[in-house]
Order: C-alpha cells, then structure tokens, then sequence
C-alpha cells in the first residue's frame, strides 16, 4: 500500500482491497475521502483555519484558505495518528523509530512531526508498507520541516 504524509495529513491507497481491512485490524480507523483512504479526522478538517480561533481543538495561529494539508502547514500543525488529534509540531518532540540505510525503513506507521536522531522533523513522505508481508514501511522520498 502507498503511504503518503503531506505536511502531516496522512493519505493510504491501497494496491488491493484487502490491505485496507489489514490496516484496520492494525488498530487504525481509515475512512475513504476521493481516492484515497485517511483518518476520520483528516477527511473532516475544514478547508480554512482563523487566526486565534479554534481548529479541530488547537488553536489556529494564522488566519489562511486552501487544502486541509495547506492549512496544517500553516498553522504548523501534524495529525497525531496514536491520540487521534491535531498537534504543534513546534511542541511536539517524539523521536522517530526507524532504521537507516540508503533509506529509511519503519516497523511502524511514522508519526508526522516526529524528530529523527539528527533533529529534523518529519513533514512529507512517500512509502511502501508491506502491509501483507514484512510490515516494513520504505520510504521512497521524505522532507523535513525548517
């Protein structure tokens, strides 16, 4: 299954119908929205954000329009996938687990925002995730906020 995290918004498109039901039995919650699978949070953020008003419970810090990604982005905000809720990437500081090679390879669903061992945190990413064989999530391309 694709794996895509765009500035902290998580997108899954799955390469055969039953990777879906695997994830779900992996304790995630995924609801389509277009073409693409996420979670029911992400499939109803709202598509602007005002500054000092509330956004899906955190505070908006800029006032902006645009795709929910884009709104996360600005307002520095990551979808925290584990407390099934917005996050400051400016306040968050999980450290990443995953192994290093000639790229990166997680056992598990990568957090967005999360740290890796040099500091940078995890804004955009492209993977694989052997959902049906090793679990192995490989990421194929990753962009770090900053």
């Amino acid at each position: 299954m694709k794996v895509i995290i765009e500035n902290g918004y998580y997108k899954f498109y799955p390469l055969f119908g039953f990777e879906i039901t695997l994830a779900e039995s992996n304790g995630l919650s995924l609801v389509q929205n277009g073409d693409y699978f996420t979670f029911p949070l992400l499939a109803g953020l709202k598509t602007y954000s005002l500054e000092g008003q509330d956004y899906h419970g955190v505070n908006a810090i800029k006032t902006y329009s645009g795709r929910p990604e884009d709104v996360l982005l600005q307002n520095k905000l990551a979808y925290d996938y584990k407390g099934n809720k917005l996050i400051s990437i400016d306040t968050f500081f999980q450290q990443a687990q995953y192994r290093a090679a000639e790229t990166y390879f997680f056992d598990d669903l990568p957090q967005a925002g999360s740290m890796t061992r040099n500091g940078q945190k995890i804004q955009n990413l492209s993977a694989e995730w052997d959902i049906s064989g090793s679990m192995l999530i490989t990421i194929e391309d990753i962009k770090f906020y900053g």
